[in-house]
């Protein structure tokens, strides 16, 4: 046996570097004895070579003592151990493989691998969680069939859970229990799920259209399961939605959920068995708002879908992650505009577009959505691969047409049931099902940053014919990226008295290309990107007028949102002198009478809130560079103007919002209730001391999320202080609710004071802060750097110095979280010189300390991209 060390030096893996394994493990028995301090785990496998030439099989491990290595039924010694891999002499044809080791679960703070939380067993093994479990070809193209047998206490673990169905349990005298689970799909390694402790069960079943019964269970900490009512009936909605519109029916006769406030992401796909961060599952009206019950439905749906989408059809390798996640997340829009509102679901996968993955193609970690190379895959799990990916989804969907791509779905998931699929083989089967070139679609997911469209537009009177021509700006090396470019034509129409719209379907398939449409009556403006029907930006310098008549004309929702806050950026971006935009004209007055005209219509009221926000500082400062302070102070400034010229409108609006909020159905409601607390925030400095007054005795007294955070929101934008000492009347009744206090810590970060900075110190050693729970750190921490520029950017670099504190702290236990945290840096070349300045010199502090590697690969590129620049 050889131990050695692995090199230390940087190991990138490269898409076109992919190679089969040269092995296949039809079945897998695994068996845990669930001790919190050392748990043994035997690993009994079925393996088939498939390479003659191959007589090593190359195992992967992590952090594991490993006991013992049996080759068909006999101890061996003939292999080769290093810190991350155990290669094994192996004999050609079929062969058993039996491996023993012990692992530490109580000691996993990473949350991956098997870890111990809240007295709970948890396992997270997407990307690469399961080699710390036992050692396996821990890839995602080795699929295959689990029975997992599970010992332990009766006493710490009355529930024994495992992926797919129950076939055997029983006791072994009188104080240990066990459990075997038997999922009889074939599946990677990355969807194997173990989860064991004191448990409590809400319970529901679903028919499903072949009138079979499915077994719904949501287990949670004693004391939760009261939170878990909507979130079974979600997942009841999504297995529904999912039958009837992609014809796809749930495969096993149990469907297994646990809430977890120890979990780095949203929620995992494990099959038969998903484990959810308990933000995205556990909700009341006393501890949840409507933004927490959309939320929860998203994810729920999410996570199901990718049992179709990611579980039975699987990606072939890591680089093709976008696959499973940008169709499963156009997946799960799809659900949320049919159950929600079709608006909100539009203008929230926009949102998370131009405000987050738009900036990450602009910053120094930018990628396409199928990177050329990674360092650490964990890191890779981005808006670009999720946002961007369902996009590129949803512009094949528009070429083919619902139906269309409906059959090509089905098509897809038959061809390739029980094996791991790339991009190029989902468009290959799409392209079957439609006349439109789908498979063009292929250079998208390779592409690096946003394109962007130069539009023109010239008006021929004598030939009656509008001339529109749209350029791509890409690099030369780039091919022509195709996209679906839906438009408005708009113009005044003198007869009728009002703003006329033709939508116009086209497809941009030339670098250069120009259409021609019949003039009708006055000169017509052109309304581009509606739906935004590609993820470009476009270039088109629309003046004043052109922007109203869009903003108050056009029948896309999308394209009236996104002419607004461009408006407003212009307004802004100028307003703080931002050399970028400063040479643009604008008209403050033509901005806020627009806004004031769009009062007086009848605006959908989920359209109308959106359209009342101005952008995030964050954003025009990724978008146009500039000083982010002086940014968000314009911000504040613009909203005082906006107000001030349309108190009365908008008092009449929250009149009748207020009671909208009380009539209709359910979903009505929570639509006003939107528009509701956009304007109880914009308005509440201008009600008198008794009005605010008994609205922050409301609060404080109320057992409704919604009425609280209304108000609060409220406070934290317009009196910080009186927000503070409403929350700290609020913590005796939110202390008792996790959801309810990361609330309150996420609101204490937004509150900006003179001394936010200390406040935050402070509240890192707090009776209730945790650093060791991704949701508390991700509450105050992320929320303070990224949601209070005014704070975080304080000149003299406090700010910066506490997120490299923080950062430095919790990449000693939690590399993930941690790299997250870092993404303010990610951006400093966009701030001014000495804001930027002072965040690389943290930047340079942390890359002096021992890294994990998934931060070690964010500061490096931070420091590369800031030399160079």
């Amino acid at each position: 046996m050889d131990v050695f060390s692995d090199t230390v030096a940087p190991v990138y893996r490269r898409k076109g570097a992919y190679q089969r394994f040269p092995f296949q493990i039809p079945r897998i028995e695994l068996t845990l004895w669930l001790d919190a301090e050392v748990t043994r785990v035997r690993n009994r496998m079925n393996v088939v070579s498939t390479d003659p030439a191959q007589s090593w099989l190359m195992l992967n491990g992590e952090g594991q003592h490993l006991t013992g290595v049996y080759l068909n039924g006999q101890a061996i010694h003939d292999y080769q151990l290093t810190p991350s891999t155990l290669s094994i002499a192996v004999p050609p044809g079929e062969f058993q493989l039996t491996i023993e080791c012990e692992i530490c679960p109580q000691q996993n703070l990473e949350l991956e691998g098997l870890y111990v939380a809240d007295g709970v067993f948890c396992s997270q093994c997407e990307a690469e969680g399961f080699r710390k479990i036992t050692y396996y070809p821990d890839r995602p193209d080795v699929l295959s069939v689990y029975t997992v047998t599970l010992h332990a206490p009766i006493k710490d673990c009355p529930v024994l859970l495992s992926n797919g169905n129950r076939i055997a349990a029983g006791r072994q005298g009188e104080n240990q229990h066990w459990a075997t689970w038997h999922d009889p799909f074939a599946k990677p390694c990355y969807l194997f799920a173990v989860v064991a402790g004191q448990l409590e069960c809400n319970r529901a079943q679903f028919i499903s259209g072949d009138n079979l019964p499915i077994d719904l269970a949501l287990y949670t900490l004693p004391g939760q399961s009261r939170w878990g009512d909507y979130a079974l009936q979600a997942l009841q909605k999504a297995m529904q939605w999912d039958e009837q519109t992609y014809g796809l029916s749930y495969d096993l006769s149990t469907y297994q959920i646990l809430a977890t406030d120890f979990f780095n992401v949203e929620a995992m796909e494990n099959k038969g068995l998903n484990i959810f961060n308990s933000e995205y599952v556990l909700a009341d009206p006393a501890t949840a708002c409507d933004e927490d019950y959309y939320q929860i439905a998203s994810v729920i749906a999410h996570e199901y879908f990718h049992n179709w989408t990611g579980n039975r059809v699987t990606v072939r390798d890591w680089f093709q992650l976008t696959l499973k996640e940008g169709l499963t997340v156009f997946r799960d829009q799809c659900f949320s505009a049919d159950i929600f509102s079709p608006i909100t679901a539009r203008l929230e996968a926009v949102k998370m577009l131009l405000f987050r993955q738009f900036s990450e193609d602009k910053g120094p970690f930018g990628h396409a959505p199928r990177p050329a190379m990674v360092r650490a895959i964990d890191n890779f799990y981005t808006s670009t691969v999720y946002e961007k990916g369902a996009e590129i989804i949803r512009m094949a969907w528009r070429l083919m047409g619902d139906e269309g791509f409906k059959q090509g779905m089905r098509d897809f998931l038959r061809c390739f049931d029980g094996r791991g699929a790339t991009c190029e083989d989902l468009l290959c089967v799409l392209q079957r099902h439609s006349n439109r070139d789908i498979g063009g679609l292929i250079h998208w997911f390779d592409y690096q940053g946003t394109p962007t469209l130069v539009c023109e537009m010239d008006c021929d009177h004598q030939r009656k014919e509008l001339q529109l021509t749209v350029t791509q700006i890409s690099t030369n090396e780039t091919p022509v990226l195709k996209m679906p470019l839906w438009i408005e034509l708009l113009h005044w129409d003198h007869s009728l008295g009002r703003i006329v719209s033709q939508p116009q379907k086209l497809m941009l398939d030339e670098k250069k290309q120009t259409w021609f449409f019949p003039l009708r009556g006055s000169k017509p403006v052109v309304a581009m990107l509606c739906d935004l029907s590609a993820p470009v930006e476009c270039d088109m310098h629309l003046n004043d007028e052109q922007r109203r008549m869009i903003i108050l004309g056009a029948q896309d929702a999308v394209v009236r949102w996104l002419t607004q806050q461009q408006w407003a950026a212009v307004i802004l971006c100028g307003l703080a002198g931002n050399a970028n935009l400063s040479k643009q004209r604008y008209s403050l007055t033509g901005y806020i009478h627009t806004i004031s005209r769009l009062c007086e219509q009848k605006v959908a009221p989920e359209l109308l809130a959106q359209m009342l926000q101005l952008p995030p500082a964050h954003w025009l400062v990724d978008r146009f560079g500039g000083n982010i302070v002086a940014l968000e102070t314009a911000r504040i400034w613009l909203n005082r103007c906006i107000v001030a010229a349309n108190e009365h409108a908008f008092k009449r609006l929250l009149k009748n919002a207020k009671k909208a909020c009380a009539e209709g159905d359910v979903q009505q409601r929570a639509l006003w209730r939107v528009l509701y607390k956009q304007l109880l925030a914009l308005l509440f400095n201008h009600f008198d001391e008794k009005e605010q007054g008994r609205l922050i005795r409301r609060c404080e007294t109320s057992q409704d999320m919604n009425e609280q955070l209304g108000i609060l929101d409220a406070l934290v934008v317009c009196q910080p202080d009186k927000a503070l000492q409403t929350l700290d009347a609020l913590q005796p009744q939110w202390q008792y609710a996790s959801r309810a206090m990361n609330k309150w810590f996420k609101l204490q970060a937004l509150c900006h004071t003179k001394n936010s900075i200390e406040r935050v110190s402070k509240l890192l050693r707090h009776a209730h802060f945790d650093v060791t729970n991704p949701n508390r750190v991700k509450a105050l921490v992320q929320t303070f750097c990224e949601g209070n520029p005014r704070g975080f950017h304080h000149p003299d670099g406090r700010g910066y110095a506490l997120l490299a504190k923080v950062v430095l702290q919790v990449d000693q236990h939690n590399p993930q979280l941690a790299a997250a945290l870092i993404r303010p840096f990610l951006t400093l070349h966009n701030h001014p010189d000495e804001m930027a300045m002072k965040m690389f010199h943290q930047v340079a502090y942390l890359s002096q300390h021992q890294l994990s590697t998934e931060l070690r690969e964010k500061v490096d590129v931070v420091m590369e991209s800031h030399v160079q620049s």
